[in-house]
Protein backbone atom coordinates (compact mmCIF):
# COMPACT_ATOMS: atom_id res chain seq x y z
CA UNK A 1 0.00 0.00 0.00
CA UNK A 2 1.28 3.37 -1.17
CA UNK A 3 1.85 6.57 1.56
CA UNK A 4 -1.33 8.73 0.89
CA UNK A 5 -0.70 12.01 1.17
CA UNK A 6 -2.95 14.18 3.33
CA UNK A 7 -2.61 18.13 2.71
CA UNK A 8 1.37 18.09 3.02
CA UNK A 9 2.05 15.14 5.46
CA UNK A 10 1.72 11.63 5.10
CA UNK A 11 -1.16 9.38 6.52
CA UNK A 12 0.19 9.31 9.95
CA UNK A 13 2.73 11.49 9.83
CA UNK A 14 1.42 14.35 12.44
CA UNK A 15 2.35 18.23 11.96
CA UNK A 16 5.59 18.99 14.17
CA UNK A 17 3.78 20.55 17.05
CA UNK A 18 0.15 19.91 15.92
CA UNK A 19 -0.95 23.27 16.44
CA UNK A 20 0.09 25.14 13.74
CA UNK A 21 -1.64 25.28 10.40
CA UNK A 22 0.45 24.16 7.28
CA UNK A 23 1.07 27.85 5.73
CA UNK A 24 4.30 29.33 5.30
CA UNK A 25 3.47 32.79 7.33
CA UNK A 26 1.55 32.55 10.52
CA UNK A 27 -0.05 35.29 12.04
CA UNK A 28 0.05 36.80 15.02
CA UNK A 29 -3.04 34.89 16.93
CA UNK A 30 -1.51 31.64 15.11
CA UNK A 31 1.75 32.27 16.81
CA UNK A 32 0.77 33.12 20.16
CA UNK A 33 -1.57 29.83 20.23
CA UNK A 34 1.89 28.05 19.37
CA UNK A 35 3.90 29.46 22.07
CA UNK A 36 0.49 29.61 24.89
CA UNK A 37 1.42 33.34 24.82
CA UNK A 38 -1.04 36.49 24.23
CA UNK A 39 -1.40 37.79 21.20
CA UNK A 40 -1.40 41.55 22.56
CA UNK A 41 2.35 40.87 24.06
CA UNK A 42 3.30 39.33 21.06
CA UNK A 43 2.38 42.50 19.59
CA UNK A 44 3.52 45.08 22.18
CA UNK A 45 6.93 43.23 21.78
CA UNK A 46 7.25 43.67 17.54
CA UNK A 47 6.33 47.08 18.18
CA UNK A 48 8.78 49.62 16.68
CA UNK A 49 10.11 51.42 19.76
CA UNK A 50 9.98 47.95 22.89
CA UNK A 51 12.26 47.95 25.15
CA UNK A 52 12.01 43.85 25.21
CA UNK A 53 11.92 43.30 21.55
CA UNK A 54 10.13 39.42 20.60
CA UNK A 55 12.89 37.05 20.08
CA UNK A 56 11.23 35.83 16.91
CA UNK A 57 11.78 38.37 13.58
CA UNK A 58 8.44 39.51 12.33
CA UNK A 59 7.69 39.99 9.06
CA UNK A 60 5.45 42.88 7.67
CA UNK A 61 3.43 42.57 5.05
CA UNK A 62 1.15 45.68 4.70
CA UNK A 63 0.09 46.42 8.23
CA UNK A 64 -0.05 42.40 9.03
CA UNK A 65 2.54 40.85 10.90
CA UNK A 66 3.57 37.58 10.19
CA UNK A 67 6.15 35.15 11.34
CA UNK A 68 7.65 32.14 9.52
CA UNK A 69 5.99 28.90 10.52
CA UNK A 70 9.98 27.62 10.47
CA UNK A 71 11.05 30.50 12.78
CA UNK A 72 8.24 30.23 15.46
CA UNK A 73 9.30 26.08 15.73
CA UNK A 74 12.96 26.61 16.29
CA UNK A 75 11.61 28.81 19.00
CA UNK A 76 9.17 26.74 20.51
CA UNK A 77 11.75 23.37 20.27
CA UNK A 78 14.55 25.72 22.11
CA UNK A 79 11.89 26.75 24.98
Amino acid sequence: MANRRIGNHAEGEADVNGILPDKLLLSVEETAQALGISPRTIRNRVAPKSKNPFPIKARRVGRCVKFHRKDVIEYAQAL
